[in-house]
């Protein structure tokens, strides 16, 4: 049983922006509910891929731009700062950023697939957005495809499954087929006209017009379409809309057109951009034009053409005339186009931020990681930081400070985009290993690279999953991903160790393991620990002893290691995490698959396939998730304590999550302990059951701490609790 109030809970920092948020501007008029369960005291930090954008907007000295995996990117044209807005920091739904718009008076609006969320014009970078989900709005399914921003507060927001949902600053309303002429229950784009006209794009119901009156529906039957489109070609103008899918694209803002993006897959494959200029329809498609496949967004350019952008190419049309963009430096894509009030236009680009002024391209540079799926993940020390080194699908990345710096086969000798393991030896060089056979495993020395094979080394294979180095000898150790057995360099010569039993098999008599090899871990006395699918082995230098659910294992198959530092040893494995201590075993969460597990002062941690991680408090492991600020529940092969600051990194498949600090729970003088002194001070932030605001007499961090269960407020079941908690000290 998990038993939360032994960690302290969230002031809960989301639910409480959207609590004040509702007294101060009264935003919601649904009753408040926890929107996450971080630990009052567990803060994060984290680093994601923000280079894949999906749109972008322009407001005044701002270019926001959401990404696909990254959340938010602001770029502050000012002073070129660059903000990054996540789900763990800032309290997105999800850093998966479908849609984005921004209201003439500043207000930034983010669909995505868990939801909405906005940040009111004149917010600093550190607050907390305001999110929007079914837990404190009317919103029934949190699949959140569409936002339009209205000029003066407030949005339209496009559902998946409900239909559209309009917040006016203090209430909601719903328009779904069963309650209006909306004519799909799926909308997956509005605009709002210069007419203040909404339109919302359907994936069968055309596109709907509502001027707050009446709804007017245009589809192929009344926008002029032929009843048959694969006869001969027809001319633009002889074309409306063309299918049931359309996506409204923007209006643009010089000559008034609406843009469209439609296609038609009943036998002719039609892609088409389609032009509304208020009386007529237009449409252009791949038979037609010069377009290229499927229009993502458009803009006005001031001298009067109009972008269009698609993962296929930038174009411009002026007058019924496409043409193709080719310039040196132009981005071959954009899933987004924006012109600023500078006349300076913005592509958000699956490679990252472009920017075209006066004529010239530029490329901004790359946002954080080059790919979220972390595979493994270290650390170097160096004389004036800690460098953390970290192997994904794209290279291999170094993030010192702030600066990141990728390797791959294109700026270095890496034989592999795929990464799985890597490593800091005793020299400080790197070692690399791929997940890819054939590659080999690379050694990185003060810029000079070795690369070993099976044909120049003691390699047993080129597919690497793992790499160890030892603390003491400094004998690099190699485990192999798709073969059994090890090999071992000792900067000098190799040696390698294969199982008696052949491949696949785990009756082997010398004691090497027959499975390939998930992890390596040498404590301070040498003894290496490997972790296979044949359970626990540990090598002394001379004698293999394997350890398995004989010998009280949670399970044969084991994924993670790590060594605490009092030389105990915890081990992850399919079907729970098991304590090897004083020549025994004991284990928890045998129901969970556990991906890794990592050693911090605060205890140990661990990662559960797609349920998220948990610390072990002493008596209970306790979870967090996606909704507690995890950037991502599914962790990957790699997580390690940082060497100095003992922070958990876990990479995840929505990038790196650092828990910044966990907090003592309850400690509400902040003297490291919790005692009576604790106890008494708590009775000045008592305020009872869903009462968010803080009594006068308490401090904001004492009601954070005092807030043991993370419901947002202090009651007598706070209380229980840190009477527990004193008395367990």
């Amino acid at each position: 049983m998990i038993r939360t109030n032994r960690l302290r809970y969230s002031n809960n920092a989301c639910l409480r922006a959207v609590f004040i948020a509702t007294i101060a501007q009264s935003i919601l008029v649904y009753p408040i509910v926890g929107l996450a369960a971080a630990p009052s005291g567990l803060t994060w930090s984290n680093h994601v891929n923000s280079n894949v954008l999906t749109g972008v907007e322009a407001h005044g000295t701002s270019i926001w731009f959401g990404s696909a995996a990254g959340g938010v990117v602001e770029l502050d044209t000012l002073t070129g700062n660059v903000f990054n807005y996540t789900q763990s920091v800032h309290c997105l739904p999800s850093n998966v950023i479908t849609n984005i718009s921004v209201g003439a008076n500043g207000d930034v609006w983010v669909a995505t697939p868990r939801g909405a969320a906005y940040r009111p014009s004149g917010s600093n970078p550190s607050t907390p957005w305001i999110p929007i989900t079914s837990d404190n709005s009317p919103l029934i399914d949190n699949e959140v495809l569409a936002v339009a921003a209205e000029p003066a507060g407030g949005a339209w927001l496009g559902t998946f499954f409900d239909g559209a949902f309009h917040f006016d600053g203090t209430n909601w309303t719903q328009y779904a087929p069963f309650n209006s002429p909306m004519q799909d229950i799926q909308v997956h784009s509005i605009e709002i006209d210069s007419d203040g006209a909404k339109w919302f794009g359907h994936f069968a119901g055309g596109v709907d017009r509502f001027d707050g009156a009446v709804w007017t529906n245009f589809n192929s039957a009344n926008t002029g379409t032929p009843p048959s489109l694969c006869g001969p070609i027809n001319p633009p103008a002889e074309l409306g809309i063309i299918s049931g899918f359309v996506r409204v694209l923007e209006q643009n803002n010089v000559t008034g057109d609406l843009w469209f993006d439609n296609v038609d897959d009943g036998g002719c494959v039609l892609v088409g951009a389609t032009v509304f200029d208020g009386l007529d329809w237009a449409t252009y498609t791949q038979f037609n034009s010069d377009i290229v496949f499927r229009t993502e967004d458009v803009a006005a350019d001031p001298s009067g053409f109009t972008w269009i952008v698609s993962r296929n190419g930038i174009q411009q049309f002026d007058n019924g005339v496409i043409t193709t963009i080719s310039t040196n430096g132009a981005p071959s894509n954009a899933l987004g186009v924006e012109v600023d009030s500078n006349g300076i236009t913005w592509f958000a680009t699956e490679a990252g931020i472009f920017e075209l002024n006066a004529g010239v391209y530029t490329q901004h540079p790359p946002l954080g990681l080059a790919k979220n799926q972390i595979r493994d993940l270290t650390f170097r020390s160096t004389e004036d930081s800690v460098q953390a080194w970290v192997a994904h699908d794209n290279g291999v990345q170094k993030l010192d400070g702030a600066t990141w710096t990728l390797l791959t086969p294109d700026n270095s000798p890496l034989s592999s985009f795929s990464n799985s393991a890597i490593a800091v030896d005793l020299d400080n060089a790197i070692w690399i290993g791929s997940s890819i056979g054939g590659a080999g495993v690379h050694r990185m020395n003060n810029g000079l690279w070795t690369t070993f094979t099976t044909a120049n080394s003691g390699l047993i294979s080129t597919a690497t999953s793992d790499i160890e180095v030892d603390p003491t000898t400094g004998a690099v150790w190699f485990g192999n991903r798709f073969s059994a057995g090890l090999s071992v360099f000792d900067g000098e010569g190799w040696e390698t160790f294969l199982p008696s039993g052949g491949p696949f098999s785990c009756a082997s008599t010398n004691g090497v393991p027959g499975q390939s090899v998930n992890d390596i871990e040498i404590d301070n006395t040498g003894t290496v620990w490997i972790g296979s699918g044949c359970g626990l082995t540990s090598f002394d230098g001379k004698t293999w002893t394997p350890f398995t659910t004989n010998d009280g294992l949670a399970d044969n198959n084991v994924r993670d290691i790590d060594i605490a530092a009092d030389g105990s040893i915890w081990v992850g494995t399919r079907r729970g995490v098991s304590h090897f201590q004083n020549g025994s075993f004991r284990s928890w969460l045998t129901n969970r698959d556990v991906r890794t597990v990592t050693t911090t002062p605060d205890g140990p941690w661990i990662s559960m396939f797609n349920v998220g991680i948990a610390v072990f408090d002493g008596i209970d492991w306790i979870p967090f998730g996606i909704d507690d600020g995890l950037v991502n529940n599914r962790v990957f092969e790699s997580s390690e304590t940082h060497p100095t600051t003992g922070q958990p990194w876990f990479g995840t498949e929505g990038g790196i999550a650092i828990v910044a600090d966990l907090g003592l729970p309850g400690d509400l003088d902040e003297d490291g302990d919790v005692d009576a002194d604790d106890l008494n001070s708590m009775t000045r932030c008592l305020a009872g059951p869903r009462v968010f605001l803080l009594p006068t007499t308490c401090s904001q961090s004492e009601f954070e701490a005092a807030d043991l269960h993370g419901d947002g407020d202090v009651d007598l079941g706070d209380v229980a609790s840190m009477i527990l908690r004193v008395q367990e000290r």
